[in-house]
């Protein structure tokens, strides 16, 4: 059975490593297209007389818009790789938010300060401070 859930955890880890993966590289070639664009118009600058430049200025304004206009696909796609994993032994994770009341006023006591308790898929967690 533990074998089984390692499995599948692997299984699903692996998918996903693989789309984040995937996803770094993408954005790896997005930078170099960047990085290509602004040394060009770095170079023209540099080596180009003012005149040269103001003349080719429009070929400036369409690497830049080229840059603008290039959609960010692999940051799209590390946002949608869901980072959980199902591990058939805890629950799923569940946001909650815990409050200590007078935290202030407790903390210049320094003593051991307990939350009240918050249940989540049957499991209750209380925060120790």
């Amino acid at each position: 059975m533990i074998e089984h859930m390692q499995k599948s955890v692997w299984k699903e880890m692996k998918a996903k490593w693989s789309l984040l993966t995937d996803a770094r590289l993408q954005l790896s070639e997005e930078i170099e297209f960047i990085d290509k664009i602004c040394y060009e118009i770095d170079d023209k600058l540099k080596h180009n007389s003012q005149s040269n430049v103001l003349a080719n200025a429009n070929q400036l304004l369409v690497a830049v818009g080229d840059i603008r206009a290039k959609k960010v696909e692999s940051l799209e796609r590390v946002h949608e790789v869901d980072v959980t994993l199902d591990t058939q032994l805890t629950p799923p994770w569940v946001e909650a938010e815990i409050r200590i009341d007078n935290y202030s006023l407790l903390r210049k006591e320094a003593k051991v300060v307990y939350s009240e308790p918050s249940e989540r898929h049957g499991v209750i967690w209380r925060l120790k401070v």
